[in-house]
């Protein structure tokens, strides 16, 4: 969804509410790995981890972050909008996400699990809420080492990554 797209045609989840530049790293982090992962590149995040982390919390982080993703996408409240990849604009459900995934791992329990049931149905809150936390944590570990490999998170064009359509 790009922010040229008229008001009238854009649902809601897709609203612009900001920048990606305004959030901090680790939520930051966690809406371009969204978006990695919607665009079929779901290995990104343990890719990326494996050299902060070590093969076994890559791994573990990438598999809670895939099952993050799934409970979004398949138990939602309503279909998850996002925008494209390389999109300067924070959605509003990406803003939720990343909110969920920031006070997760801050151990804001009861704010995160809020966050959580304006997405999510409330069977998939708790789990949700417990995935977040470790995928947050784990992002906060890697962010803080030198190893971080955040090539995913740059801006990019070519064919891998491609630049959004605009709507007229």
């Amino acid at each position: 969804m790009s922010h040229h797209t008229p008001h009238n045609t854009r649902p809601k989840g897709a609203a612009p509410v900001g920048v990606l530049s305004d959030l901090e790293p680790v939520p930051m982090s966690a809406v371009m790995y969204l978006r990695l992962w919607c665009e079929g590149h779901r290995d990104q995040l343990r890719q990326d981890l494996l050299p902060a982390l070590g093969p076994e919390a890559a791994a573990r982080a990438g598999q809670e972050f895939d099952h993050l993703c799934s409970l979004c996408i398949n138990h939602g409240r309503r279909r998850l909008c996002r925008h494209h990849l390389q999109c300067k604009c924070l959605g509003a459900d990406e803003s939720c996400f990343a909110n969920l995934v920031e006070l997760a791992a801050a151990g804001e329990d009861a704010d995160a699990m809020l966050i959580a049931t304006l997405m999510l149905r409330a069977e998939q809150v708790p789990l949700s809420t417990a995935l977040a936390q470790s995928v947050g944590t784990a992002l906060s570990r890697a962010r803080s080492s030198e190893d971080f490999g955040t090539e995913a998170l740059e801006p990019r064009t070519g064919h891998l990554y491609p630049s959004p359509q605009v709507s007229q």
